[in-house]
């Protein structure tokens, strides 16, 4: 996900956010205006976002297939995954190895990712190779046929992902707090996939699975720079010839499900840190109470005037990291409350790390329990709203970012006027809204403990061991 890294992003303060957001508001008051964002849809069913920004001389493009964790079907857990891994190695009208050289000419910097909501094709180029580029984007999206012998190498690929546990501790806990708060739903796998999965999916699967979800009514093409919306789509409309409006299957609806009672998983790590997660179910991105609850995270974690670092890290010395995680997702997201700390110093001099753990525990839900008891101050209120905003603007500050938020938001259901909406919905939302899904969503919780190895805090009250 692009809202996730390896480890929980750092939270810029508050004051530098301001400063920051301050100078982006007075550079683009100080310049032309953009031409205005636009949506077209063709006739073969292609979405196309077009926002000019002349003068730069550089073109982003990015492409959203919406093919992620809910298209794929047990087995074939990871096989989206791997479908990315392989797009960029074959083309409709180019061999491997001229596709590599046309990817060396317009600017090098063609790539894929893969999320649970999409696929992504991203690149940067100049206004004098975008034709090309967009030629090259369309003979990857409408290539029919992967290279044979490319289906394994990228399957060995993911496999040793897999084996290398996910990427780090952050990511080896967070999957282990998914699989906590879901049951049924596509996010609760890891984004890698599962081993025993990936290795019985076939060459014949792989391009079914190609064929079914890389079509034109299934893909959000966004295009942010020097360049004008007539000039996208003509290109597109080239690119794309002689194809038709071809349907995806239908979807199962993937419900909303609650937490019956809170749970708590302890695991062992190769770390010297303890990574303490408490996590709740959340709205998604489209739910009417993504901005209040927007609100209320950066409340309770989202920088350094934020609850959490003020109480627990501040006031009590606890925690290398604190703060909060609330993922846009398309489907039912999550808040998490992320504590990394030394095991082995204690809150309580003299006291042994059960203790320590124990009190962040506390800690934490005794501040959720605030935000569902008492309402906000119009400070606190005041100050989350703006940093929200400003972490909102600063995500979107280079050109790639731009067209990659937009083609996003539009790409999962959000909209592409997500971003121009954002700030007047975050500004709507009131004290009373924030401890309304406060007590909406915050109850019952997940809580993941990854532990050093061999640590002393075996028999700790928090629950099961793994």
């Amino acid at each position: 996900m692009k809202e996730l890294s390896g480890t929980l992003a750092r939270n810029l303060p508050f004051a530098i956010v301001a400063a920051l957001l301050a100078v982006v508001l007075s550079l683009s008051c100080a310049q032309p205006a953009a031409a205005a964002v636009t949506k077209t849809v063709l006739p073969n069913g292609l979405c196309v976002i077009v926002k000019p920004e002349p003068g730069s001389g550089l073109v982003a493009i990015e492409a959203f297939v919406k093919a992620g964790a809910a298209q794929e079907r047990n087995p074939l857990m990871g096989i989206g995954n791997l479908v990315a891994r392989i797009l960029l190695t074959s083309a409709r009208n180019r061999s491997p190895a001229r596709l590599s050289a046309a990817f060396e000419e317009v600017g090098g910097s063609f790539r894929t990712d893969w999320s649970p909501d999409f696929t992504e094709i991203s690149a940067m180029t100049t206004v004098t190779h975008f034709d090309e580029a967009m030629n090259l984007l369309a003979d990857v999206l409408l290539n029919e046929e992967f290279d044979p012998e490319m289906v394994e190498p990228a399957k060995e690929a993911v496999l040793a992902q897999i084996k290398g546990d996910g990427g780090g501790v952050f990511e080896a806990v967070y999957n282990q707090m998914l699989e906590s708060l879901y049951k049924d739903n596509p996010y609760r796998r890891p984004k890698v996939g599962y081993a025993q999965c990936v290795r019985r999916i076939t060459r014949d699967e792989v391009l079914a699975f190609r064929r079914q979800w890389y079509v034109p009514s299934n893909i959000v093409i966004s295009v942010a720079g020097d360049v004008a919306e007539q000039q996208v789509l003509d290109r597109l409309k080239r690119g794309f010839a002689g194809t038709g409006l071809t349907l995806t299957p239908p979807q199962r609806p993937i419900g909303e499900e609650t937490l019956a009672q809170s749970v708590v998983r302890i695991t062992e790590k190769d770390t010297f840190a303890a990574y303490i997660m408490i996590g709740y179910l959340a709205p998604g991105v489209r739910s009417p109470d993504f901005p209040a609850l927007t609100v209320a995270s950066a409340i309770l974690g989202g920088g350094k005037a934020s609850r959490l670092f003020t109480n627990l890290r501040e006031q009590r010395g606890i925690g290398y990291e604190v703060g909060t995680l609330y993922p846009i997702l398309r489907n039912q997201s999550h808040l998490i409350a992320l504590v990394v700390t030394d095991l082995y110093k204690p809150a309580i001099p003299g006291a042994p790390s059960q203790v320590a753990l124990q009190e962040i525990k506390d800690a934490t839900l005794a501040e959720v329990a605030s935000l569902r008891d008492r309402l906000v101050s119009d400070e606190e209120l005041l100050r989350a709203k703006r940093y929200a905003v400003g972490s909102h603007a600063l995500k979107r500050q280079r050109l790639r970012e731009r067209a990659f938020h937009l083609g996003w938001m539009e790409a999962i259901g959000a909209g592409y006027q997500f971003d121009q909406e954002f700030g007047s919905r975050i500004d709507a939302v009131t004290k009373e809204d924030v401890q309304r899904v406060a007590r909406k969503y915050l109850t019952n919780y997940a809580m993941v403990v990854g532990l050093p190895k061999n640590s002393p805090a075996i028999g700790s009250p928090f629950g099961a061991r793994n």
